[in-house]
């Protein structure tokens, strides 16, 4: 059929758009990450959506740009899949939130999406401990659900008075901020920092728009099911083929979650009056 050899071209047209190894590092990241929530955590999205979804959250993250989470409707996810919506299955629900603790502006009592967090407002101590409390309730991982106990401790700090707490706040988000993210990455191998320049998160954002034409020209063309399947099954999939020797799905997760090469966090450095803590997320000094 003529719709099936044009859209095959197109969609190795896409495809080579991410070429570049650090792309299809990405790419590989997605699949992995994808395929343990899809296989492991039984969430029931199609692959390709849950894919789609991590693509949209790792890109907001590491550009700063957070039009997803306030028109989910209007995402490549939820055009693949309309079962993803606002009530989303528990593990993927668990990723999403954890991004949006991620982002400083979450708590504050603002439109927080258009404030830049560099304004040093002040801390909604309600919303960041109601926030901390639905990640701390819905972790089934009992360390990473401790750890975020004592993260919360340390943030909210219910024996101080507001003042304090704001103060403790200003001086140390940062150092707190990392803690979160280092979280992230060990036990939901999610919040890596691709450090994507200004031209690679411009080339995503294209890629990213590109299946998205080409999933709206799959929705309206009279193609064989053979290439749907082929389409659907293979969006956001690195071209690299996964090496026989990685592991997936259950017995990836036998000794943690399977992680690309780390590069080092852009976070700024704490402030000298608050020195990275000795144990992993120990509650700074309170002096």
């Amino acid at each position: 059929m003529p719709a099936d050899e044009l859209l095959r071209l197109i969609k190795e047209s896409i495809d080579r758009l991410l070429e570049n190894q650090i792309f299809q590092d990405f790419l590989q990241w997605l699949d992995e990450k994808s395929t343990q929530v899809k296989e492991v955590e039984n969430v029931r999205y199609k692959l390709a959506s849950i894919r789609a979804v991590y693509f949209d959250l790792a890109l907001e993250l590491n550009d700063g740009n957070y039009f997803y989470t306030e028109y989910f409707e209007k995402t490549l996810a939820y055009a693949i899949d309309p079962a993803i919506n606002d009530n989303l299955d528990s593990a993927l629900d668990l990723d999403f939130k954890l991004y949006q603790a991620l982002r400083f502006e979450n708590f504050y009592n603002t439109f927080w999406y258009s404030i830049p967090s560099s304004l040093n407002l002040p801390l909604d101590l309600d919303l960041a401990n109601n926030h901390l409390n639905f990640l701390i309730h819905s972790t089934p991982n009992p360390e990473l659900q401790y750890k975020l106990q004592e993260l919360k401790d340390c943030i909210v700090e219910p024996e101080a008075d507001f003042e304090r707490r704001q103060q403790r706040w200003k001086v140390h988000r940062f150092t707190w901020m990392k803690q979160l993210r280092d979280m992230m990455i060990k036990y939901r191998n999610i919040g890596h920092n691709w450090l994507f320049n200004k031209e690679q998160i411009k080339l995503l954002k294209q890629y990213y728009e590109a299946n998205k034409l080409l999933w709206e020209c799959l929705a309206i063309s009279n193609v064989s099911v053979e290439v749907r399947s082929h389409i659907e099954d293979n969006l956001f999939y690195p071209l690299i083929p996964r090496s026989p020797s990685k592991n997936r799905g259950k017995d990836a997760q036998a000794d943690g979650v399977v992680t690309p090469s780390e590069p080092s966090l852009n976070f700024p450095m704490p402030d000298a009056r608050c020195p990275m803590p000795d144990s992993y997320i120990s509650c700074i000094s309170r002096k």
